[in-house]
């Protein structure tokens, strides 16, 4: 990451595996125009499911990668649970689980009107 990229055009990304607290895992990179010149960054990276093993709102909120999420209005309201802030149409699932739209409540601890957005979250295959 950060190393030049000049040559590669701006549309030129690839996934690479990259080494992880979780093993393997995939990371998109592409190469991105910066005021210091072309530059490889890191678009979209592994999230090892790790917001997962927090298990209450104080836990998911010590790291910035993560957030704290509740059900929505909608026909497929999340599970209230700590996620990934970037859902897995972005970042890809890990293991056996597949990425599906669910609604979260965009106001929750908020002062608004809206019931229900939309996320991807990474759900067992099994799951309904």
């Amino acid at each position: 990451m950060g190393s030049d990229c000049t040559g590669w055009d701006l549309a030129f990304a690839c996934f690479y595996n990259i080494e992880t607290a979780c093993g393997d895992q995939q990371a998109f990179v592409n190469c991105e125009v910066t005021p210091e010149g072309n530059v490889w960054t890191m678009a979209s990276g592994p999230t090892c499911q790790i917001c997962k093993d927090y298990g209450t709102e104080a836990e998911c909120s010590v790291t910035s990668s993560c957030q704290w999420l509740t059900a929505g209005c909608g026909d497929q309201p999340i599970q209230t649970g700590c996620y990934p802030k970037e859902g897995c149409d972005v970042s890809g699932c890990n293991d056996d689980s597949i990425c599906v739209a669910v609604s979260y409540n965009p106001c929750y601890g908020e002062v608004c009107e809206a019931c229900g957005a939309g996320y991807f979250a990474c759900l067992p295959s099994w799951a309904p």
